[in-house]
């Protein structure tokens, strides 16, 4: 009998699992505490990061491989909760009151040095270590995957003294650079090329430091810089450098280049800039309130104290509202929504700590501090006031099989090609795929070919997004028969 192969043409056929919208991602999650007890204090390491103290989280920030980091302010520290779930101290030293705030310990173990009673942002690192916005020291610093710390940005000369801050070194090392005393939660995000750009707060201005150590102004006023006279809201549309910012209190490099700022007290607005350096608006208007929920995020009101942006890798943005206290998302394709926090009734603000375990829109946050993506594409939140770590459950990436072969088909040889196609509703997803008893799922993408003999097989897959989460398994069964060829006799005449 031949050995050649019956190609069954895939057919694409209605959706077999249903895709969850992007933009309702976060919108839809459940909310729960993931560190802090609610009591403010230090204690817990070594143990669950749940029944741990917090003092007045100002940051947080997801782990490519796993867990948080959280910036334990009030506590002078930052720490890291495992994917298991276990609270420690990365860097800074154990609070004993009055001694462990401060600045030393460059070059040493990140848990031997002081850090600074103003801890901002954190920004996880590729090679895994990460930035610390150390604003009342006037630095950034860096713990390397080894648990090394040194300053990156700034002078430690008179570091601690307050002598060291200002404004100064554009053009040269980012080492030895002034940089602005900032005493809001500032902020440092990594962007696209390498490097990475600093809130510079009281001097008005978001810095960059390139790949290779060096540090320029990429948006706001340079002319006034340490004065306040540069400080104001100006500019949209035109080039981010002569534009004027008022207090930059957060930043967020964007996917695609370039890097959102909040452009905060009282002028209540996010603002883009692009790869080219050209400054817009991206949510708010010049009056702070609340409003504009399901329209334009340029036409919503924000809160008059916006604390940090977080840029999602899928499109759009998080806002934590601090004033407000709820968190706002804004979609890729410019929608702005509230997603965690219960938002404002006229005047009236709904803080509180409330919630745990139903959607996060019927829950209260005090006071949101900072948000970054989960590894389930929700959503951490540093819910400052409530001195705890609160996380938005997202859904898994699911996977639709668009084209496979018929339910039964036939075939008059030994083995049959089938094949597959199928995509995730998440752009950014890998997928495994197997064929019945196969152990192990193995990478593969659509269309994914297979060789099969006569019987009943089933095709399974399933995707994992850019945040390490996995979805559920999609499958198809079908049935191979084999026909038999018949022979004729010839009749006689």
């Amino acid at each position: 009998m031949p050995t050649g192969s019956l190609v069954c043409l895939a057919a694409v056929l209605g959706a077999l699992t249903a895709a969850v919208p992007a933009a309702a991602l976060a919108a839809t999650g459940d909310i729960y505490t993931v560190a802090g007890n609610g009591t403010s204090g230090f204690a817990g390491d070594g143990g669950p990061a749940t029944s741990a103290e917090l003092s007045f989280p100002a940051g947080a920030a997801a782990l490519p491989s796993g867990g948080f980091l959280i910036a334990d302010r009030g506590n002078c520290v930052v720490r890291r909760v495992s994917p298991a779930g276990k609270i420690s101290t990365v860097a800074g030293t154990a609070p004993s009151p009055g001694t462990h705030c401060g600045y030393s310990g460059d070059g040493v173990t990140a848990t031997s040095a002081e850090l600074g009673d103003k801890l901002g942002s954190l920004a996880p690192l590729p090679n895994g270590g990460f930035l610390i916005d150390d604003g009342r020291n006037c630095l950034i610093r860096r713990v390397s995957r080894t648990g090394i710390i040194s300053a990156v940005a700034g002078t430690t000369a008179g570091a601690g003294t307050d002598s060291n801050c200002g404004y100064g070194g554009d053009g040269g090392p980012a080492l030895g650079a002034m940089l602005g005393k900032d005493t809001f939660e500032a902020g440092v995000a990594l962007v696209r090329g390498g490097g990475y750009v600093i809130a510079d707060v009281s001097n008005c201005l978001i810095r960059k430091v390139s790949p290779t150590g060096m540090i320029s102004t990429v948006a706001g006023l340079t002319a006034g810089a340490g004065s306040g006279t540069n400080c104001g809201y100006s500019g949209d549309n035109g080039p981010a450098t002569a534009a004027g910012l008022k207090f930059p209190d957060g930043v967020a490099g964007l996917p695609g280049g370039g890097f959102l700022i909040v452009d905060s007290v009282g002028t209540c607005r996010v603002r883009r800039v692009s790869p080219g350096g050209t400054i817009t608006l991206a949510a708010g208007t010049p009056a702070c309130g609340y409003s504009g929920d399901g329209g334009p995020a340029t036409s919503a009101q924000l809160g008059y104290s916006l604390s940090n942006v977080y840029a999602l890798s899928r499109g759009g943005f998080l806002i934590a509202d601090l004033t407000n206290c709820i968190v706002r998302q804004v979609s890729a394709g410019g929608r702005i929504a509230t997603v965690a926090g219960t938002p404002p009734t006229g005047s009236t603000t709904h803080c509180g700590y409330t919630g745990d375990g139903h959607p996060a829109t019927s829950a209260t946050l005090s006071e949101p501090s900072a948000v970054a993506a989960a590894s389930d594409g929700g959503f951490y939140i540093a819910d400052y006031a409530n001195s705890v770590i609160r996380r938005v459950a997202g859904f898994p990436p699911r996977v639709t099989i668009t084209g496979h072969p018929k339910a039964k088909l036939s075939t008059k040889h030994k083995k049959v090609t089938v094949r597959f196609s199928f995509r995730s509703n998440e752009a950014l997803s890998t997928f495994k795929c197997k064929l019945d008893r196969d152990i192990l799922f193995r990478p593969c993408s659509s269309p994914a070919a297979y060789r099969v003999k006569p019987g009943t097989h089933t095709f399974s897959v399933f995707a994992t997004n850019e945040f390490h989460a996995t979805g559920p398994v999609s499958s198809f069964s079908f049935q191979v028969k084999h026909k038999h060829k018949h022979k004729h006799k010839q009749k006689k005449h």
